[in-house]
Protein backbone atom coordinates (compact mmCIF):
# COMPACT_ATOMS: atom_id res chain seq x y z
CA UNK A 1 0.00 0.00 0.00
CA UNK A 2 1.30 3.43 -1.20
CA UNK A 3 0.93 5.39 2.22
CA UNK A 4 2.15 8.83 0.68
CA UNK A 5 -1.23 8.16 -1.74
CA UNK A 6 -3.74 7.86 0.88
CA UNK A 7 -1.86 10.60 3.00
CA UNK A 8 -2.52 12.53 -0.03
CA UNK A 9 -5.81 11.75 -0.76
CA UNK A 10 -6.80 12.59 2.95
CA UNK A 11 -5.21 15.70 2.70
CA UNK A 12 -7.41 17.02 -0.11
CA UNK A 13 -10.69 15.20 1.53
CA UNK A 14 -10.07 17.01 4.79
CA UNK A 15 -9.19 20.34 3.02
CA UNK A 16 -12.57 19.95 0.80
CA UNK A 17 -14.79 19.15 4.37
CA UNK A 18 -13.16 22.08 6.04
CA UNK A 19 -13.59 24.66 3.08
CA UNK A 20 -17.28 23.10 2.85
CA UNK A 21 -17.61 24.00 6.70
CA UNK A 22 -16.85 27.50 6.11
CA UNK A 23 -18.63 27.78 3.19
CA UNK A 24 -21.69 26.29 5.48
CA UNK A 25 -20.93 28.95 8.09
CA UNK A 26 -21.55 31.59 5.61
CA UNK A 27 -24.66 30.22 4.63
CA UNK A 28 -28.08 32.49 5.70
CA UNK A 29 -30.39 31.41 8.66
CA UNK A 30 -33.83 30.75 8.28
CA UNK A 31 -34.70 34.27 9.92
CA UNK A 32 -32.19 35.82 7.42
CA UNK A 33 -34.02 34.13 4.79
CA UNK A 34 -37.21 35.44 5.47
CA UNK A 35 -36.16 39.31 5.16
CA UNK A 36 -33.78 38.10 2.33
CA UNK A 37 -30.44 38.54 1.77
CA UNK A 38 -27.59 40.14 -0.57
CA UNK A 39 -25.04 37.33 -1.55
CA UNK A 40 -21.44 38.49 -2.34
CA UNK A 41 -18.97 36.44 -4.49
CA UNK A 42 -15.02 37.06 -5.34
CA UNK A 43 -13.31 35.42 -8.21
CA UNK A 44 -12.62 32.40 -6.48
CA UNK A 45 -16.53 31.55 -6.18
CA UNK A 46 -15.92 31.73 -2.41
CA UNK A 47 -19.88 33.26 -1.23
CA UNK A 48 -20.85 35.17 1.80
CA UNK A 49 -24.41 36.28 2.47
CA UNK A 50 -25.73 40.24 4.33
CA UNK A 51 -28.99 39.99 5.96
CA UNK A 52 -31.50 42.65 5.32
CA UNK A 53 -32.48 44.55 8.33
CA UNK A 54 -35.57 44.56 10.03
CA UNK A 55 -38.03 47.19 8.86
CA UNK A 56 -36.77 50.99 9.29
CA UNK A 57 -33.62 50.06 9.71
CA UNK A 58 -30.00 51.06 8.39
CA UNK A 59 -27.58 48.86 8.88
CA UNK A 60 -23.90 49.40 7.17
CA UNK A 61 -21.07 46.59 6.43
CA UNK A 62 -18.25 47.94 6.45
CA UNK A 63 -15.75 44.23 4.58
CA UNK A 64 -12.30 45.52 6.28
CA UNK A 65 -14.04 45.21 9.75
CA UNK A 66 -12.84 42.01 11.69
CA UNK A 67 -16.77 41.21 12.72
CA UNK A 68 -18.17 41.64 9.11
CA UNK A 69 -20.19 38.98 7.75
CA UNK A 70 -18.16 39.37 5.03
CA UNK A 71 -14.06 38.42 5.47
CA UNK A 72 -13.40 39.99 1.78
CA UNK A 73 -12.95 43.63 0.15
CA UNK A 74 -12.31 41.76 -2.85
CA UNK A 75 -16.01 40.74 -3.93
CA UNK A 76 -16.69 40.49 -8.02
CA UNK A 77 -20.26 39.90 -8.23
CA UNK A 78 -23.55 40.36 -5.86
CA UNK A 79 -27.20 38.83 -6.09
CA UNK A 80 -30.15 40.17 -4.08
CA UNK A 81 -32.35 37.79 -2.41
CA UNK A 82 -36.18 38.30 -1.36
CA UNK A 83 -35.38 41.41 -0.80
CA UNK A 84 -38.42 43.60 0.29
CA UNK A 85 -39.69 46.62 -1.49
CA UNK A 86 -38.72 50.05 -0.80
CA UNK A 87 -35.47 49.02 0.04
CA UNK A 88 -32.50 51.20 -0.88
CA UNK A 89 -29.16 49.47 -1.10
CA UNK A 90 -25.61 51.35 -1.26
CA UNK A 91 -22.19 49.44 -2.72
CA UNK A 92 -19.11 51.25 -2.92
CA UNK A 93 -15.27 50.77 -2.32
CA UNK A 94 -14.84 53.38 0.29
CA UNK A 95 -15.10 51.26 3.69
CA UNK A 96 -17.13 53.74 5.19
CA UNK A 97 -20.19 53.78 2.35
CA UNK A 98 -19.32 58.11 2.41
CA UNK A 99 -20.34 58.76 -1.29
CA UNK A 100 -18.91 62.53 -0.79
CA UNK A 101 -15.84 61.15 -0.56
CA UNK A 102 -15.05 61.23 -4.38
CA UNK A 103 -11.29 60.05 -3.72
CA UNK A 104 -12.29 56.13 -3.99
CA UNK A 105 -13.40 54.76 -7.15
CA UNK A 106 -17.59 53.90 -7.57
CA UNK A 107 -20.66 53.94 -5.62
CA UNK A 108 -23.90 52.08 -6.67
CA UNK A 109 -27.57 53.17 -5.53
CA UNK A 110 -30.10 50.44 -5.92
CA UNK A 111 -33.73 50.86 -4.47
CA UNK A 112 -35.90 47.95 -5.23
CA UNK A 113 -39.44 48.53 -6.67
CA UNK A 114 -40.97 45.47 -6.07
CA UNK A 115 -42.64 43.09 -3.43
CA UNK A 116 -39.68 40.67 -2.87
CA UNK A 117 -36.80 41.23 -5.78
CA UNK A 118 -34.23 38.40 -6.64
CA UNK A 119 -31.66 38.37 -9.10
CA UNK A 120 -28.77 36.09 -10.26
CA UNK A 121 -25.47 37.20 -9.83
CA UNK A 122 -24.27 40.06 -11.70
CA UNK A 123 -20.73 41.49 -11.89
CA UNK A 124 -20.11 44.68 -10.30
CA UNK A 125 -18.41 45.82 -13.43
CA UNK A 126 -22.11 45.52 -15.35
CA UNK A 127 -23.18 47.79 -13.27
CA UNK A 128 -20.74 50.66 -14.73
CA UNK A 129 -22.92 49.83 -18.12
CA UNK A 130 -26.53 52.22 -16.81
CA UNK A 131 -27.44 55.04 -15.90
CA UNK A 132 -29.31 56.54 -13.40
CA UNK A 133 -33.15 55.47 -13.57
CA UNK A 134 -32.40 52.48 -15.11
CA UNK A 135 -34.00 49.19 -14.31
CA UNK A 136 -30.93 46.64 -14.31
CA UNK A 137 -33.11 43.35 -13.22
CA UNK A 138 -37.12 43.17 -12.71
CA UNK A 139 -37.53 44.61 -9.15
CA UNK A 140 -34.11 46.67 -9.22
CA UNK A 141 -33.50 50.14 -10.20
CA UNK A 142 -30.00 51.92 -10.14
CA UNK A 143 -31.13 55.33 -8.67
CA UNK A 144 -27.74 56.55 -8.75
CA UNK A 145 -23.83 56.18 -9.13
CA UNK A 146 -20.33 57.95 -9.22
CA UNK A 147 -17.63 56.43 -11.17
CA UNK A 148 -14.17 57.67 -10.70
CA UNK A 149 -13.05 59.72 -14.19
CA UNK A 150 -10.74 57.83 -16.45
CA UNK A 151 -12.33 54.43 -16.29
CA UNK A 152 -12.67 53.53 -12.38
CA UNK A 153 -12.17 50.07 -11.63
CA UNK A 154 -14.78 48.64 -9.83
CA UNK A 155 -14.18 44.88 -9.89
CA UNK A 156 -12.53 43.37 -7.05
CA UNK A 157 -12.87 46.75 -4.84
CA UNK A 158 -16.33 46.37 -2.99
CA UNK A 159 -15.60 47.57 0.91
CA UNK A 160 -18.88 48.26 2.19
CA UNK A 161 -22.77 48.04 1.52
CA UNK A 162 -25.39 49.79 3.24
CA UNK A 163 -28.71 48.78 3.85
CA UNK A 164 -31.76 50.87 4.16
CA UNK A 165 -35.54 49.07 4.61
CA UNK A 166 -38.34 50.97 4.43
CA UNK A 167 -40.88 51.48 7.57
CA UNK A 168 -43.54 48.94 8.15
CA UNK A 169 -47.03 49.60 6.55
CA UNK A 170 -49.44 49.76 9.50
CA UNK A 171 -50.22 45.88 10.41
CA UNK A 172 -54.00 46.88 11.05
CA UNK A 173 -56.76 49.85 10.49
CA UNK A 174 -57.85 51.35 13.73
CA UNK A 175 -61.21 51.77 14.33
CA UNK A 176 -62.40 55.18 15.06
CA UNK A 177 -65.42 55.56 17.36
CA UNK A 178 -68.80 54.46 15.40
CA UNK A 179 -71.99 56.02 15.59
CA UNK A 180 -74.65 52.87 15.27
CA UNK A 181 -76.63 53.48 12.08
CA UNK A 182 -80.15 54.50 12.93
CA UNK A 183 -83.08 52.34 12.21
Amino acid sequence: MDYFKVAAYGLVICSQLTYAGFTLAETPTASDRSRGTIGIMDKDKYQCFIPIPEAGQTVLYDFTASNSPCKTDTARDVEFNEIPSATTILLTDNKLCDTSDLLESFWFRFKTIKKSTTTDYIELEYFKSYVPGAVVRPGLLLTDLWLKPGNAIVRDKLSCVQITTSAAPPSSVTETSAVPAQP
